[in-house]
Formats: C-alpha cells, sequence, structure tokens
C-alpha cells in the first residue's frame, strides 16, 4: 500500500467503516427480512378478498344486465308490431310474459306503456321497463336495483287493418 491508501480501508470491525463513509449492514438486513417472513401467506388472502372477489362478482353479472336489457329491447318491438297489426293493446301482457319465459327473465320484470294513435301512418311507441338487479352474490341474494328503458317506434300501416 501506498501512503494516499492508508487511509482508504481499514479492517472489517462490526460498526465500522469498510469504505469511505459505507458502514457493516448485512445483520441488521438479516434481521429485518426475518421480519417479513411470511408476509405474502397474509397479503394473498386480503388480495383475494378484497380485490379480485369483487371485480369477479361483478364480471359475473354482466350476462345478466345484457339478458335483460336484450328482453326489454325485444318485448319492446313485439308489442309496438302487435298494436300495428291489430290496433290494440289486447296482446300486450301475453307477449310480456312469454318473452319473459324465453329469455329467463323473473315473471313480472317487465312492465310495458304504450303511445298509439289510431290513424293510419302514425307512430306507436312502446316503452318497456326491466328490474336489474345491480349485484347478485350466491349466498346473500339480490343487492340494489336499477331500472332500464328500452323503446321502440312502429308506424301505423297506411292502410289495412286500421279504420281511420
Amino acid at each position: 500500500m501506498n501512503g494516499s491508501d492508508a487511509g482508504a480501508m481499514t479492517p472489517h470491525v462490526r460498526g465500522t467503516s469498510h469504505a469511505r463513509g459505507a458502514t457493516c449492514s448485512t445483520r441488521r438486513a438479516s434481521r429485518d427480512r426475518g421480519r417479513e417472513r411470511g408476509s405474502a401467506s397474509v397479503e394473498l388472502p386480503f388480495l383475494l378478498g378484497m380485490v379480485v372477489l369483487p371485480f369477479a362478482l361483478l364480471v359475473l353479472q354482466l350476462p345478466i344486465w345484457v339478458q335483460r336489457q336484450a328482453a326489454a329491447a325485444d318485448a319492446a318491438a313485439e308489442i309496438a308490431r302487435s298494436f300495428a297489426v291489430q290496433g290494440d293493446g289486447s296482446a300486450t301482457d301475453i307477449l310480456l310474459r312469454a318473452i319473459e319465459t324465453s329469455h329467463g327473465v323473473p315473471a313480472g320484470a317487465l312492465h310495458s306503456t304504450a303511445i298509439a294513435e289510431v290513424s293510419p301512418g302514425a307512430p306507436i311507441v312502446v316503452a318497456v321497463t326491466v328490474d336489474i338487479p345491480v349485484l347478485t352474490i350466491p349466498i346473500f341474494g339480490t343487492i340494489g336495483r336499477q331500472t332500464w328503458t328500452a323503446t321502440h317506434i312502429e308506424r301505423q300501416p297506411d292502410f289495412g287493418s286500421v279504420e281511420p
């Protein structure tokens, strides 16, 4: 060693400098790692319970929402066509129950309103409202409800089934 390097390196003694300004922290680091052992076994259930499970429940709700919206849209179109062909809404309840059955929607979930002027070429406006559960949890049941309305406009025939 020459004279300029004499103070740069000193023998290793716990808590003393290795090189300029560095302290020995290997024992402290190994002690800290020992405290963190097993933390993943605690964090994983927390992650699954608080993040993945609610997200999975929302993803499982998407088909129910789409199914109910499609049922309401089909019901609105069928009821409007029935008004146009028959001139009245006598088959409305029968059509609603048939569409609920065919789409797997619970009975009474669809409700309709129609605005129809009985004159050739007049529009028939039918709105069907469906109850949609916000969240369905298998053990606890349904949490929250919202309604969604589908509308359909059909034109009265210019001639034929409806008398002016």
